[in-house]
């Protein structure tokens, strides 16, 4: 005999039906509108709610309270639904997705995920579903540690833009603390280390290729501080030149910069950091547009609707490509993967492709690993020594493992390259003979 199991305080036999309303009490179309569901007064439609001219104040008050739970709670019983009709179903049920409920079905798909990733057990009447999005993943990976941060917000009544910073910091936190793994879990010819982007323990003309993002001086919370905004341009000039130095003559680097920035001033990063590296020694050859495609409803474009103080945001990255010398570089006895499709795509200097939503531990600055994919194949042969002097989450290191090249990184917290040797070692790649 099955279990009994008890819902909305009415007993059923079946622990696979939630008893709900009886079926005469679901909404049902009369002349046009529809009656509310049980418990509520009056008549829904599809655009309005039309409530009995005699209900009093109390059950006036008593019906915003059922409203305001119902909002809160919309989101779970979405979740639920969808992962229940995932699990029986599956494809079936997927293909009715958009025509029965006007959702993608990637939205129906996120929803469900949070459900299973959250039971119902763990969920915390006190937070939104939103609150629950933002655990989502960390539950997934780490149950205990998503219920102490859930906590956490209950305790200490955090809004979801609060939950969202809080568990980026916390998880963060938890994951630097781990161990690095030992080498011999490392691709061999790739190595990450701790260093200064201004003094690299690097011989003079050692390396192919840099490819590298530097801090923008955007107050980013890192470990060791972010650059100031006025020290920026002397920070840029004292790290290319110690590019300039390892780099060997034909050789050649790829900086990713913003276009501009406004924190610390009105900057002109892009300008400033082209004018940093030839004042370093290097020889500028063209610019790549990336369009991450992140700027979304952006609210820094000033004065509204008014040319009172207006502000243009445009929403990309800039990749300035520059070369020691010479740029055309010798192929003879050298071999390469750039396939004609990529060659043809690439050399269109506008790229177009997301930035990076889901960074390695959390990173707060992390770019896609299409990036330095694309830049690798574009800029280098086989077995060249690609150079990444701010490694920050390992992308680029992931990045050259995967392409077989050889690769160096560093960067100056010891945390941070532990992160991203730990990244790498999960990557797969092991050995690039």
């Amino acid at each position: 005999m099955k279990d009994e199991l008890t819902t909305n305080g009415r007993v059923t036999a079946d622990p696979n039906v939630l008893d709900g309303p009886d079926p005469a009490s679901l909404p049902a179309t009369v002349g046009g509108t529809e009656r509310a569901p049980a418990g509520l007064p009056g008549r829904l439609t599809e655009t309005g709610y039309l409530l009995p001219e005699d209900l009093t104040y109390e059950r006036w008050l008593e019906v915003g309270q059922t409203l305001q739970q119902m909002e809160r709670s919309i989101g779970f019983w979405l979740a639920d639904w969808w992962a229940y009709g995932e699990r029986k179903w599956g494809e079936l049920s997927a293909q009715a997705i958009k025509e029965l409920t006007g959702h993608e079905r990637t939205t129906l798909w996120n929803y469900g995920s949070v459900a299973r990733a959250i039971d119902p057990s763990r969920r915390r009447e006190e937070l939104s579903f939103s609150h629950h999005v933002e655990v989502a993943k960390v539950a997934r990976e780490a149950p205990d540690f998503a219920d102490e941060l859930l906590d956490r917000a209950v305790r200490e009544k955090l809004t979801r833009e609060e939950f969202r910073d809080e568990v980026r910091r916390a998880t963060r936190e938890r994951a630097l603390a781990a161990p690095s793994p030992p080498d011999d879990r490392l691709p061999v010819d790739v190595h990450i280390e701790v260093a200064d982007a201004r003094g690299l323990p690097l011989e003079d003309g050692s390396v192919d290729l840099v490819v590298t993002s530097p801090p923008y001086a955007l107050d980013v919370g890192y470990p060791q501080g972010d650059v100031a905004a006025d020290a920026w341009p002397a920070f840029m000039r004292d790290w290319l030149r110690e590019a300039y130095r390892v780099t060997r003559e034909g050789g050649r680097l790829a900086l990713n910069v913003p276009l501009d920035t406004t924190k610390g001033g009105f900057r002109p990063t892009y300008a400033q950091a082209i004018d940093a590296a030839i004042a370093a020694g290097w020889a500028y050859r063209f610019t790549i547009v990336w369009a991450d495609e992140q700027l979304g409803t952006s609210t820094a474009r000033g004065s509204v609707d008014s040319p009172q103080a207006v502000h243009v945001v445009a929403p990309v990255e800039m990749v300035a490509v520059f070369s020691k010398g010479a740029w055309r570089r010798d192929p003879s006895g050298r071999t390469w993967d750039l396939a004609r499709q990529d060659w043809l795509e690439w050399t269109n200097g506008l790229w177009r492709f997301p930035g990076e939503s889901n960074p390695w531990d959390g990173f707060e600055a992390a770019f896609p690993i299409e990036l330095p994919y694309r830049l690798i194949k574009l800029l280098s042969f086989h077995d060249d020594l690609v150079c990444d002097q701010f490694v920050g989450s390992g992308t680029t290191a992931v990045a050259a493992a995967r392409l077989r090249r050889r690769f160096v990184g560093f960067d100056v917290d010891g945390a941070q390259v532990a992160s991203a040797r730990r990244r790498l070692a999960a990557s797969g790649h092991r050995r690039l003979a």
